[in-house]
C-alpha cells in the first residue's frame, strides 16, 4: 500500500510540473491552477488503480474508466485555457527558407 505522504508527494509533482509547463504560477490564473489541482488529484487516483492492477488485484474498471475520461476532459480544458503558440514564421524567416530551398533545388 502506498503511504499518504507518497501520494501527496506525487500529487505535488504532477501539479508543479503542469504549472511549470504553463510558465509558472504567475502566468497561470486561479481557474487554471484549480483545474491543474483537480487533474493532479485524479491522476494520482488513476495511478493507484493502475498499481493495484499490476499487483494482480481486482480493480473497478468502471471507476478507472471514469477517472481516465475525467483526465481527458480536464486536460482539454487546461489546453483550451493555454495561450496559442505562435507557429507563423516571420517574413525574414519565410524568405530565408525560400532562398535556401531555391539554392538547394538549382
Amino acid at each position: 500500500m502506498v503511504s499518504l505522504s507518497a501520494r501527496a508527494r506525487r500529487y505535488r509533482e504532477i501539479a508543479e510540473a503542469m504549472i511549470a509547463e504553463r510558465g509558472g504560477a504567475e502566468k497561470c490564473g486561479e481557474g487554471c491552477q484549480q483545474l491543474i489541482r483537480r487533474f493532479a488529484a485524479t491522476a494520482v487516483l488513476a495511478e493507484q488503480i493502475e498499481a493495484e492492477l499490476l499487483r494482480g488485484d481486482r480493480v473497478d474498471i468502471k471507476a478507472y474508466a471514469l477517472l481516465a475520461s475525467t483526465l481527458v476532459r480536464i486536460s482539454q480544458l487546461i489546453v483550451i485555457d493555454r495561450p496559442a503558440k505562435k507557429n507563423t514564421p516571420s517574413l525574414r524567416e519565410y524568405l530565408s527558407a525560400k532562398t535556401t530551398e531555391k539554392g538547394v533545388t538549382e
